[in-house]
C-alpha cells in the first residue's frame, strides 16, 4: 500500500503535573529530514525522537511541533531569576511598542531560553521523558491515518495512469504488423511508379529483402514487453507493505525511456500519436510518485 508523504497529525495529553501538545506535519522531500520545534530544556530528547521517527518513516520533510508544560512544577526547577526578571519586563514593553497583547503566564516564560539552568535541564526530564516520548508516537500515530488516508487516493490516481499506459500499448501491439504492410504497399508503390515505361522490374526477392530489412529496424516487440514487465512492477511496488517511492521514480524514468524508442523506432502516425499520450500519462506518474514514500 502506497503512503503518502503529506499529511498531518496531533496529540494531546494532560496528566499529573504535565501538560502536551505534539503536531507532526509531512511534505515531499526525496529523504528523510526533521525540523523540531520544541522547548528548549526537550532538546536532550531529540536523539530519542529521531529513532522514533527513522523507525517508521523513511523519507520526507517533517516538522514536530511539542509544547509542554510543567502544571504546578515550575517553582520547583532551578530558575535563573536574572532571566526570567529581563523576559518578565522586557516582553510586555515590546509588544506595547509594536501594538500586541501580551498575555504571558508563568508556564510560558519558564519555556523561554534560558529561565531553566542547564544543568539542571537533564534531571528535569527524567520524571516526564516516557510521557513525551508516548505523545510523539500518538502524534505520529495520528500522522500515518492521514497518510493512509492520502495514500489510497493518490494510489487510485496512479492505477488510472497505468491503466490508460496498458490501453494505447494494448492498440500500438495491434498497429505493429500494419506498419510492415503498410510500408511494403508503398514501398511496391513507388518503385512501381518509378519503373513505370521501362523495361526494368523489381525482382520480388529485393523487395522481400527491404522488407524485412524495414521490419528488423522498426520491431517494436521488444521494448513493448519490457514496459508491460515495467507496468507489471509498479502494480506490485503499489501493492507492497514497503515503501516504495523511490523505486517508483526509477520505473517511470525506465517507462519513458522505453516509450520513447517505441516512437521513435516505429515512424508511423497512428503509433506516434498513442506514444504521446502514454508518454503524458509517464509525467503524470512521475509527478504523483514523488509524493509516495
Amino acid at each position: 500500500m502506497i503512503l503518502s508523504m503529506t499529511g498531518y497529525g496531533a496529540a494531546q495529553r494532560e496528566d499529573g503535573d504535565l501538560s502536551l501538545s505534539t503536531e507532526v506535519r509531512g511534505v515531499n522531500q526525496r529523504y528523510l529530514k526533521t525540523t523540531y520545534r520544541t522547548p528548549e530544556f526537550l532538546g536532550a530528547l531529540e536523539s530519542e525522537f529521531d529513532r522514533i521517527i527513522r523507525a517508521r518513516i523513511s523519507r520526507g520533510a517533517l516538522t514536530v511541533s511539542m509544547r509542554c508544560r510543567r502544571l504546578g512544577a515550575s517553582t520547583d526547577l532551578p530558575i535563573s531569576m536574572a532571566m526570567l526578571e529581563a523576559y518578565a519586563t522586557q516582553l510586555p514593553q515590546i509588544a506595547k511598542r509594536i501594538g500586541v497583547k501580551s498575555e504571558l503566564s508563568m508556564a510560558d516564560l519558564v519555556a523561554l531560553p534560558g529561565v531553566v539552568e542547564e544543568n539542571a535541564q537533564a534531571t528535569a526530564l527524567d520524571p516526564i521523558r516516557e510521557r513525551v516520548l508516548a505523545s510523539l508516537e500518538a502524534a505520529l500515530g495520528d500522522f500515518e491515518t492521514m497518510r493512509r488516508q492520502e495514500g489510497k487516493t493518490l494510489e487510485a490516481d496512479l492505477r488510472l495512469h497505468l491503466k490508460s499506459i496498458r490501453e494505447h500499448l494494448a492498440e500500438i501491439k495491434n498497429l505493429g504488423p500494419a506498419v510492415i504492410e503498410e510500408y511494403r504497399d508503398r514501398l511496391l508503390a513507388r518503385v512501381t511508379v518509378l519503373l513505370k515505361g521501362t523495361p526494368l522490374e523489381m525482382a520480388r526477392e529485393t523487395l522481400l529483402t527491404e522488407v524485412s530489412l524495414f521490419a528488423e529496424r522498426s520491431d517494436i516487440n521488444e521494448e513493448i514487453a519490457r514496459l508491460q514487465s515495467h507496468l507489471g512492477q509498479f502494480d506490485e511496488l503499489l501493492e507492497s507493505d514497503q515503501p516504495a517511492g523511490r523505486k517508483l521514480e526509477f520505473l517511470t524514468q525506465e517507462m519513458l525511456r522505453e516509450a520513447n524508442t517505441i516512437g521513435s523506432k516505429s515512424g508511423h502516425a497512428q503509433i506516434s500519436r498513442r506514444i504521446v499520450e502514454i508518454k503524458a500519462a509517464i509525467d503524470r506518474l512521475k509527478e504523483q510518485v514523488q509524493n509516495a514514500e
